[in-house]
């Protein structure tokens, strides 16, 4: 481990019985000076030892929360009667009883007080919300040398799992939980369940979609276990008002043309247009047809769609992403949408290391390639940068992310010299990427959906699942609570689709998420990728 501030907090990773924490893993090494903003002291020092693993196959790190550190164990995971169940054991490093409390799991809208726990199996792509588990221990006091129990319930994964992920807000993300049977459990399998009054009718699991963004706006793709959509801007695409292709359309149709070629038996193709809502209703109808239309003639020439069935239609004015209520709305909603259904989409994870069956992210080939300049301090990831939060100094970092099952799982930490209330939207999207469909920008005012991964002009959104046809729920922090003054930083867990590179940037782009509220700006750069 090394040290990566000046006030010597540890980052690094602990491996106890074949458990593996990815999230930082953080312990006080000295009481040096230095303000939050300070830089980094050098490294060479070690963190105080994790509390040891009592439990067979569970990780054990430490981690912190609101002000406290933890020592955290994590495993094993047990299936029993279709549901998984997950022991967690908390004991707080201190000279003083500490308690977790009731709000470090949940926010006001999850469906239960541990809501935001969340089972992964990042090598299967698929998500496990929490469908039960008694929260009583959260509210427990605990002493020094003391430890409290939780015992999540998720719906069942596979018998053959071998491994699972569990993602814990506020903590990190914890790698290699073994899937045992009852008898290799450790603690009371039962016992564990007849407490937890699961709900089993949204136990998933669910798929992990991935999503980018080209940094000037011509392109978004998303994608899931199913389908890709491609959606390119009509203003990019096409000359003004008209259905003749740019100069600029092919290098915004590129990310399209990937996508097909990772899918050789082919499958079904939907072009649809769209327009905003100026000039008549008839005429906007024509031009979303026309424009749908030279698409599809287009990608037959740069690409073979013989194994293709396609389909070019226009939808006019009538199903606009944003309301047409300003220029940049309206923007928006001149596009055309390119959906892929391929027949066979296991195909399309062949150029992927490893040929996980995690979604493959769009190819960072469309617009100019090039990064777009930072709109806020930019800093090493091990260094950090010092930032301003409502005239609150804080100082941010991330040493490292790690690739695990054809995803990359990391953290932001922060710390602050003075007590922080995160204003609302601050870890936002700007209000400009609505873009990526109305899912995005219907997040909660806490939900952290800022933290992209910058690969050239494209950037790398936080990997998320769908609930629900209408809910999409990004793989990070679903609140940000108050950050504590002092030594143990607040941290802002995040997945993210692997971008294939040995080091990333982390970029938060900044901007109006809504009219009255600015997203945080600031890029870290040199970001290790180290193997999980």
């Amino acid at each position: 481990m090394k040290s990566v501030s000046r006030r010597s907090i540890l980052v690094g990773s602990v491996v106890v019985a074949g458990g593996t924490a990815l999230g930082a893993c953080t312990g006080s090494s000295s009481k040096g000076g230095g303000g939050a903003a300070g830089a980094p002291a050098g490294s060479g020092s070690s963190a105080s030892a994790p509390a040891p693993a009592s439990s067979p196959g569970a990780a054990g790190f430490r981690s912190g929360c609101s002000g406290v550190e933890w020592d955290l164990e994590a495993g094993p995971a047990v299936v029993r009667d279709g549901m998984t169940i997950l022991r967690l054991s908390f004991s707080p490093v201190s000279e003083n009883s500490a308690s977790l409390g009731t709000r470090v799991f949940s926010t006001s809208d999850s469906s239960h007080v541990i809501g935001e726990i969340k089972l992964l199996s990042l090598a299967g792509s698929a998500v496990y919300p929490v469908i039960g588990g008694d929260a009583h221990p959260l509210s427990k006091s605990v002493s020094p040398g003391e430890g409290v129990e939780l015992f999540p319930v998720f719906g069942a994964v596979p018998q053959d799992a071998g491994t699972v992920e569990a993602f814990l807000p506020n903590f990190g993300v914890v790698a290699g939980i073994p899937v045992v049977g009852e008898a290799e459990a450790g603690f009371d399998v039962a016992g564990a369940l007849s407490g937890a009054d699961p709900d089993t009718s949204k136990a998933g699991p669910y798929s992990i979609g991935s999503a980018t963004f080209v940094a000037d706006g011509s392109s978004n793709t998303r994608k899931d276990s199913a389908s890709t959509t491609v959606t390119v801007s009509g203003d990019v695409t096409f000359a003004s008002d008209s259905a003749e292709l740019s100069g600029q359309a092919d290098a915004v149709l590129a990310s399209a043309v990937e996508q097909i070629k990772r899918f050789p038996s082919g499958g079904g193709l939907a072009i649809t247009g769209h327009t905003d809502d100026v000039a008549d209703d008839a005429h906007n109808q024509t031009l979303s047809e026309q424009r749908a239309r030279a698409v599809s003639d287009r990608l037959k020439q740069l690409v073979d769609l013989s194994k293709w069935t396609v389909e070019a239609t226009g939808k006019g004015e009538g199903e606009p992403r944003v309301p047409n209520d300003s220029d940049e709305h309206r923007q928006v909603n001149r596009r055309v949408e390119i959906v892929l259904t391929p027949s066979d989409p296991a195909e399309g994870e062949g150029s992927r290391a490893g040929a996980s069956p995690a979604p493959a992210p769009a190819s960072p080939s469309a617009g100019s390639g090039q990064m777009p300049q930072a709109q806020g301090p930019v800093g090493t990831g091990a260094d950090g940068v010092d930032i301003t939060i409502d005239s609150v100094a804080a100082h941010v970092w991330m040493e490292k992310v790690t690739r695990v099952g054809g995803y990359l799982v990391g953290e932001l930490l922060m710390r602050t010299d003075s007590e922080l209330i995160i204003p609302a939207m601050a870890f936002g999207l700007p209000g400009a990427w609505d873009g990526l469909g109305g899912q995005w920008m219907g997040l909660g005012y806490s939900v952290v959906s800022n933290l992209t991964l910058l690969s050239g002009d494209t950037h790398y959104l936080e990997a998320y699942y769908m609930p629900g046809p209408d809910a999409l729920r990004p793989l990070a922090n679903a609140f940000t609570p108050a950050v504590k003054s002092g030594q143990v930083p607040a941290r802002f867990p995040a997945v993210w689709p692997d971008t294939g590179q040995d080091a990333v940037v982390l970029d938060l782009p900044g901007g109006k998420a809504m009219v009255h509220h600015d997203t945080l700006r600031l890029r870290l750069t040199d970001i290790p990728v180290v193997e999980g």
